[in-house]
């Protein structure tokens, strides 16, 4: 049976996903140094989470995503945090999400994604944007995502967002857990250009590797600049038959230590424009975008197609 998130993606008016979550931490004054990075608000402060996604849903997002993305048992451990504790914050991390949806009172039908970066944001360094994980190999990888992709599943979401994935080989391994653990979610690629993903894998040969996998309900961009997800966007609709989601960044480029200013003519919903006119199925912001972002792109999705905004 279709899912409910599935059924609103292929009928329902473009599902509008929220935006970053890291950068209203800092601008409300969390501080994000750290391995665990955006996931130590987890424990440290899980009621200034509830409040951005409460902002997000007031600005009129659809989806809200959970803080997970930088949360896993690997990284965890590296923080001091046992697997226990480990285990109760990845739970929790929904369980905000759950709660900022309920607070938010009636409305549209509004869905929950639990958050899963790739392996080389555990890593550090930059490397979910270039995908260069030295020698590790696949089985690595597969456990990483396995044990909080478990605990993920069980916990009340109503899919998976894996984001930022920089290599073909961890989409497919992503996309294959799904399967196996009887999950649905979301694989979106981090792309270093319009035909590459971050190591260089072809875009294209990447979303015809997904497109028989019953898992994958979506397949999307995120954390590129507005114009390389524009033309990336153009490669994956040549060949993939399941809806496709765009979650730009504001232009910004991250090196590692810090952000490069975004270049001149970029602007995130300018593009998100062209998305929707090129027929993606899903719009939000990623890194540097903010609760007014969204609203800018709720009055765009509403100015193209004001009936219901959602599909029991």
């Amino acid at each position: 049976m279709t899912s409910p998130i599935a059924r609103r993606l292929a009928f329902g008016p473009a599902l509008l996903f929220d935006g970053a979550l890291a950068t209203e931490l800092e601008r409300r004054g969390f501080d994000l140094a750290g391995g665990l990075w955006s996931a130590r608000a987890l424990r440290d402060a899980p009621e200034l989470i509830r409040a951005i996604h409460l902002d997000y849903l007031a600005a009129g997002a659809e989806l809200i995503t959970s803080a997970s993305y930088q949360a896993s048992f690997v990284g965890f451990a590296a923080a001091g945090i046992d697997e226990a504790e480990g285990a109760r914050l990845l739970e929790r991390s929904i369980g905000l999400a759950r709660e900022a949806v309920a607070t938010a009172g009636p409305g549209p039908r509004r869905f929950v994604a639990a958050s899963c970066g790739p392996y080389g944001a555990m890593l550090g360094g930059g490397h979910e944007y270039d995908g260069d994980y030295g020698e590790v190999d696949e089985s690595a990888i597969a456990d990483f995502h396995r044990r909080r992709l478990e605990l993920l599943l069980g916990g009340g979401a109503d899919l998976i967002l894996f984001e930022t994935i920089p290599r073909q080989d961890e989409a497919l391994i992503a996309a294959e857990l799904l399967e196996d653990l009887g999950g649905r979610g979301i694989l979106s690629f981090q792309i270093g250009g319009p035909q590459r993903l971050g190591n260089g894998d072809s875009l294209r040969q990447a979303t015809e590797e997904l497109q028989s996998l019953a898992s994958v309900v979506a397949i999307g961009i995120n954390c590129c600049a507005p114009s390389i997800a524009s033309a990336g966007l153009d490669r994956m609709l040549e060949v993939s038959l399941k809806p496709i989601i765009v979650q730009a960044n504001s232009g910004e480029g991250w090196d590692g230590s810090g952000w490069t200013p975004a270049p001149a003519g970029e602007d995130l919903v300018a593009e998100a424009q062209r998305w929707l006119d090129r027929g993606a199925r899903g719009i939000g912001g990623c890194c540097r975008s903010r609760p007014e972002t969204i609203a800018r792109l709720r009055r765009l999705i509403d100015e193209r197609d004001p009936g219901p905004q959602s599909l029991a």
